[in-house]
């Protein structure tokens, strides 16, 4: 009885695995192709900004310096190899995908000196936040005359698609994205709403 119980057990194991072996095979089909990468790469890749916390967005001022966005809110200037904190950033809603996102120079900075950048805020009415458009100029370090542009409503505690990117056409036009903020469904196919949309 004993050796019939362990060669049932037996049985059984081998089967299992056979089961496991052959329902994890593919079969190869008819026109499958074969993915391949090419050996040799036409461009080089340099490390230029060491450390960074989940960087988001960056510009390069005139001078050749960089400005970056990290999603928890810090700006970073970057220039001659040092980082240097940019002070009075605006709080910003760091949950999920929100935080400090786009920077954008304006196409004449070098003459009227504006600075674009979006972020999540909690602005407004309601719990959580959505995304905010501001411009401002950057002098000794610090953020000054911070221009609020845009706040997108409702606020929402969903932690997800918030956009933002920010482009200048070559008219001199603005746009920005405002994510969907996960509800796909709703916001972006209803123009009176300012999710999934850009302005």
């Amino acid at each position: 009885k004993k050796k019939k119980r362990f060669t049932m057990k037996k049985l059984l194991i081998l089967l299992l695995c056979f089961t496991v072996l052959t329902s994890c095979a593919q079969r190869k089909k008819e026109n499958d192709v074969a993915l391949t990468t090419q050996e040799t790469r036409s461009y080089s890749t340099e490390k230029v900004v060491n450390n960074l916390n989940n960087p988001w967005g960056m510009t390069w001022l005139p001078d050749g310096s960089m400005l970056i966005t990290e999603k928890a809110g810090t700006l970073i200037h970057f220039k001659d190899g040092n980082k240097t904190e940019i002070k009075n950033v605006p709080e910003v809603y760091n949950r999920g995908q929100g935080g400090l996102l786009d920077i954008e120079l304006h196409p004449n900075y070098s003459e009227n000196g504006w600075i674009y950048i979006t972020y999540a805020s909690t602005e407004g009415d309601g719990n959580g936040g959505n995304t905010k458009l501001i411009r401002c100029k950057l002098a000794n370090g610090s953020l000054t005359e911070i221009d609020e542009l845009y706040k997108a409503t409702p606020n929402t505690t969903r932690g997800q698609h918030f956009g933002s990117r920010i482009e200048f056409d070559n008219e001199g036009y603005l746009y920005f994205s405002i994510g969907e903020r996960g509800n796909r469904d709703v916001n972006p196919q209803d123009i009176t709403r300012d999710g999934g949309q850009i302005y």
